[in-house]
């Protein structure tokens, strides 16, 4: 059920949110952004389904509910996360702007944190579990005093375009400035490359089925609604032994 909130006269001068209305016409940045806020619980939180959103929020006019959430994702106006298979969305800044009062108050959040729920598997960085081993002797080595230098963003997204072209054998050479910030907006969210390398595979092998395959681009699957939902989706039984996943695999 929405809620009613407060909208400050200073969101109207918000700067960030203007450039990104000029640079995204059509998609209407800043009325979807404030049209969260009516869906959010006490903490800010909301599920994160783009179709049920567009029902709620300016659904008579016709533009992309997804691009629109991918856009105030990779700025970071919200975070997207998982939670038992389900997907959820944060709006960071929430509680310091609106003032939660009467039974609402009360009652309490009504989804999952992110800090303790989050899904992540072997760590928030661009690593194997074999590398994620050695953490400890990188740490005593860091206590000693040793330079350690952590992977820089452009080796991490070679590494990602090394990785998609192996799986879906095709030939990226480079992300475009939409996918880099996609990119980084996962990696911040805390997934690593077993979970980029298992939602590749299995959009790959769906989108072959529906002969949509030609769209499966970097950019297209680090968008948070795409990455989610392939992410958190299971190969169907028949499939598993056409595309295998070498978890073992190591990157720098």
């Amino acid at each position: 059920m929405a809620r009613i909130r407060t909208v400050k006269p200073s969101f109207f001068r918000h700067e960030r949110l203007q450039e990104l209305e000029l640079d995204n016409p059509g998609c209407y940045v800043m009325i979807v952004f404030m049209g969260l806020w009516t869906l959010c619980d006490s903490k800010g939180r909301f599920e994160y389904k783009p179709r049920q959103i567009k029902l709620d929020v300016l659904p008579f006019l016709e533009f992309d509910m997804g691009n629109t959430l991918d856009i105030l994702v990779n700025n970071g106006f919200i975070l997207c996360y998982e939670s038992q298979k389900n997907t959820y969305g944060k709006i960071p800044t929430f509680v310091e702007h609106q003032r939660i009062t009467g039974k609402e108050a009360t009652d309490g959040e009504r989804y999952p944190d992110p800090t303790e729920t989050h899904n992540s598997l072997e760590g928030n960085t661009w690593e194997t579990p074999e590398q994620q081993q050695g953490e400890q002797e990188r740490g005593k080595e860091e206590e000693r005093g040793k330079d350690i230098t952590p992977v820089p963003q452009v080796q991490k997204e070679k590494q990602f375009i090394q990785l998609f072209n192996e799986i879906t054998k095709r030939k990226f050479e480079s992300l475009d400035s939409k996918a880099k910030g996609q990119f980084k907006a996962r990696l911040q969210e805390g997934h690593n490359s077993l979970h980029f390398k298992k939602a590749i595979t299995i959009a790959l092998i769906e989108m072959t089925e529906r002969g949509t395959d030609k769209y499966l681009t970097p950019e297209f699957i680090t968008r948070p609604s795409e990455f989610s939902k392939y992410y958190n989706m299971e190969l169907k039984p028949q499939l598993n032994n056409n595309t295998v996943i070498d978890h073992k695999t190591q990157l720098a």
